[in-house]
């Protein structure tokens, strides 16, 4: 191998190396945000869980509050805001499902990125992959659980119960315009969350994709280990 190209070679590693780093510190960044996430919507999941059950604890609360931020003389239309937690409820739900996806979809590319890499340096890299699932510890696989499973299922019966008791709120006047628009909201949530299970649990009933071109970086010999070597006679000199 010439000088010129070892050096192209090499370019090619860094550049290819540093993506690596790019793409698992965006990861770090999307976990981040997806945790903070959830924690807001956990809150206003229990929120709604205690003023569906709860409605007039949860007015004379929501009367105070108002008083006490914005004056006397804003009347509380306890309908509006309940429709609005709603509308900000969905809000979350979709950028949650939004970053959980995208996390799921990054890791069989940082593990690509690795297996590439380890091929043409020589170098171990499996932070991400093989390193990171072996003794894989329990607790982790309950977290995962945890949101993967429990917490959108959680959020299916409480949805379920919201409707229900607003059901019985409104009862006849079921035509009334909060009604409607709650109704849609929870039935957005419903959809949106099933869509999520079917991904996370399925797969989507394991469509078949197509898999991205692999990247194939060639190294100068002198940078490959001799333990990643195929040591077959095809490979040996002639």
């Amino acid at each position: 191998m010439s000088t010129g190209e070892n050096s192209r070679s090499e370019k090619s590693l860094e550049l290819y190396y540093d993506h690596y780093k790019d793409t698992f510190s965006y990861l770090r960044t999307y976990i981040a945000t997806r945790d903070r996430i959830f924690y807001i919507t956990l809150g206003l999941l229990i929120a709604i869980f205690f003023q569906s059950n709860n409605p007039d604890v949860a007015k004379n609360i929501s009367v105070v509050l108002v008083k006490k931020n914005i004056g006397d003389s804003i009347y509380i239309n306890v309908n509006f805001i309940n429709s609005l937690l709603l509308f900000a409820f969905l809000s979350l739900i979709i950028k949650y499902f939004q970053l959980t996806l995208l996390i799921e979809r990054q890791y069989p590319y940082l593990h690509t990125i690795e297996e590439e890499l380890t091929l043409s340096l020589g170098v171990k890299i499996t932070r991400e992959g093989k390193s990171y699932v072996e003794a894989y510890p329990f607790v982790l696989s309950v977290i995962h659980r945890i949101y993967s499973l429990l917490f959108p299922g959680v959020l299916v019966a409480v949805i379920i119960v919201k409707f229900l008791n607003e059901l019985k709120f409104f009862g006849n006047e079921w035509k009334n315009g909060y009604f409607i628009f709650d109704s849609l909201i929870l039935f957005f949530i419903l959809a949106i969350t099933a869509a999520y299970i079917s991904w996370a649990q399925f797969k989507d009933f394991q469509k078949p994709t197509a898999l991205p071109a692999s990247v194939v970086l060639e190294a100068p010999e002198e940078l490959v280990a001799p333990e990643f070597l195929d040591e077959t006679n095809d490979n040996k000199p002639v």
